[in-house]
């Protein structure tokens, strides 16, 4: 990532941290005595997370840095940051955004994580699944942490039946289209996007025995769309505790996992 990136992923943290009465007044060490203040100890923290490095590889002293990413962690501060910069984003032209919805998931090979920990038969590796819906521009909507050897169809259902990180009355009013692999091929899905209103696009699974979905030329054109989910996982990846995990709890995995789709999504802001 660029300097300029990195300098962005700081200021919107630092921005949503300030705009929140509540959340800036926990943060505001200037009544404190303390020898760093939050300019200086929250781009060390984004650091440590991003590249997965030791707490003690930074010059602040490490038992300062750690209690003030507990905070961040037990406030949501990193996910929360991402669904306002997602609803400021998805406001404009929904249309276009959310017309063609995918969905995909994509296994963290596993270091040091002791929950939702499997093994994949596939990948042939213990792991860690994480699932997104995007937009049109593989923004996810939809964030999902599960076991590794969770099917991806039952994944994908879970999410259906979960509530959404945008408006979903926006999302009703501007949603066409559902894009998925043959991994979802399933009467279930069909079923639920169809009640849900959605054309689903799947690519059909070779072993079972009746194809469901003959593309034409017009599906094999919207289907060809589905691209933009694989550049998501590509770029999710990007972030070195995304690629591996090297978090023990979901729930500090889940941060770097917001903090990494923060990154993404303001390339589009």
């Amino acid at each position: 990532m660029s300097k300029l990136n990195n300098l962005s992923l700081i200021n919107s943290i630092k921005t949503y941290i300030n705009n929140n009465k509540i959340y800036a007044k926990h943060f505001d060490f200037s009544y404190k005595t303390q020898n760093y203040s939050l300019d200086e100890v929250l781009p060390e923290i984004i650091k440590i997370i991003k590249y997965a490095n030791p707490w003690r590889s930074s010059y602040i002293n490490h038992s300062t840095l750690y209690s003030v990413y507990k905070k961040m962690l037990k406030m949501n501060i990193i996910k929360n940051t991402y669904i306002e910069l997602l609803n400021l984003y998805i406001k404009k032209q929904p249309n276009k955004k959310l017309k063609y919805l995918y969905t995909d998931t994509t296994c963290i090979k596993n270091k040091y994580g002791s929950e939702l920990v499997k093994y994949n038969g596939h990948k042939k590796m213990n792991c860690t699944k994480v699932s997104f819906i995007t937009d049109s521009n593989g923004i996810p909507i939809n964030v999902g942490i599960f076991s590794g050897s969770k099917h991806d169809s039952r994944i994908f259902i879970e999410q259906l039946n979960n509530k959404m990180l945008i408006d979903e009355t926006l999302l009703n009013k501007n949603k066409k289209y559902m894009l998925a692999d043959s991994g979802y091929d399933t009467n279930d899905i069909k079923q639920i996007l169809n009640d849900l209103n959605f054309a689903p696009v799947i690519a059909d699974n070779k072993r079972r025995k009746k194809q469901l979905l003959i593309f034409n030329a017009k599906y094999k054109k919207i289907y060809s769309k589905r691209i933009k989910i694989e550049h998501t996982n590509g770029l999710f990846k990007t972030h070195r505790r995304c690629n591996c995990r090297y978090d023990k709890n979901v729930n500090t995995f889940e941060i770097s996992v917001y903090l990494s789709l923060v990154d993404l999504i303001l390339k589009y802001m």
